[in-house]
């Protein structure tokens, strides 16, 4: 819980020095925090739940989720980033260093691939740890006594 605390501190501490310095781009930034606000939230809140399950002592099915739901909130994060650092910061500096449009693209296909993996890992672990949690176990088959 306190680690998470301090990750949340740091990443608003991050987002407050990148935004300003950001220029014409804060207000980009800005509208990509505000879109994936409630996303962040939401995973965040799902961490802590998650976390207080596995110190339960609850088993696989609990770690499953909180894995699940810690990748989404990874994607959900990443999701912001690039809304906001590739068109402020990545796309001057690719361009600095002379490529073109062109030769820029697989940079951004590779970002949205690894952001796309995450998601769909992420989402086949919270299936999984929910398929485990609450798999239906067979009931016993009543005898007859003749």
């Amino acid at each position: 819980m306190k680690r998470l605390l301090i990750l949340c501190g740091v990443a608003l501490a991050v987002l407050l020095i990148v935004v300003p310095s950001m220029g014409m781009y804060a207000s980009l930034a800005i509208r990509g925090l505000l879109t994936t606000a409630p996303y962040l939230v939401a995973w965040i809140v799902a961490i802590i739940a998650a976390v207080i399950m596995v110190r339960r002592g609850r088993g696989t099915a609990e770690r499953l989720l909180l894995t699940g739901v810690s990748l989404m909130l990874v994607t959900s994060i990443m999701t912001c980033l690039s809304a906001t650092l590739v068109p402020s910061m990545l796309v001057p500096w690719l361009a600095e260093k002379g490529m073109s449009q062109l030769d820029m693209l697989p940079v951004f296909l590779g970002i949205d691939i690894l952001k796309g993996l995450i998601g769909i890992v992420g989402i086949f672990c919270l299936i999984y740890a929910f398929w485990i949690r609450f798999k239906a176990r067979p009931t016993p088959r009543p005898t007859s006594k003749d």
